[in-house]
């Protein structure tokens, strides 16, 4: 940004996993049974690169690393994300649990007039089950955006501008985001 005054924040886009609900071994593993399931196994570093994206652009990707054939790959990719939805839902069910301190956080941003979006890559079911589960709906947010909502994944910047668009906010200058991947802050940038 240039010189001049600042511009009044409006819109704050927070991630969820990893930046306001706690990051356990949920994805992870489920990325791990959905893909033994067909036969492939992940390492700790092919679930590390994938952090924070899309998890259908997730999964494409790692199948490329696997010499899957391509005639096999929308089919697959299908089997998997279904298997891994399905994991994680059972899994979040029983495990999810805020970051400590972020409905305080939540709440000190809307008490200063500031609108305020989640966006996460999980699929919106999901998420939906997620937010549910940790009693987010009574916190009035603007909304939330899934990676099923949008047509890129993280490291595109389209669930911060899904997120400006649900607040009606137009200027990035105005928006502040917060996520806990590399692939947020690319996306943010």
């Amino acid at each position: 940004r240039g010189p001049g005054p600042p511009r009044r924040l409006r819109l704050a886009v927070f991630d969820m996993v990893g930046t306001t609900v706690q990051a356990g071994d949920e994805v992870p593993s489920s990325f791990r049974s959905a893909f033994s399931a067909v036969g492939i196994e992940l390492s700790d570093g092919a679930i590390a690169e994938i952090r924070g994206r899309s998890k259908s652009e997730a999964i494409s990707k790692l199948l490329a690393t696997h010499d899957v054939e391509a005639a096999r790959v929308p089919e697959l990719s299908r089997a998997i994300l279904e298997r891994f939805q399905r994991h994680l839902r059972s899994r979040y069910q029983s495990t999810a649990q805020e970051i400590p301190g972020a409905r305080a956080v939540f709440e000190f941003i809307k008490a200063a007039g500031i609108q305020l979006v989640l966006t996460t890559g999980l699929d919106h079911d999901t998420a939906a089950l997620l937010f549910r589960s940790l009693g987010w709906d009574s916190l009035e947010l603007e909304g939330m955006v899934s990676g099923d909502d949008v047509r890129r994944g993280r490291p595109a910047p389209d669930l911060i501008c899904a997120a400006m668009r649900l607040a009606g906010v137009s200027d990035p200058d105005s928006v502040l985001v917060v996520g806990d991947t590399a692939a947020d802050l690319e996306a943010a940038a």
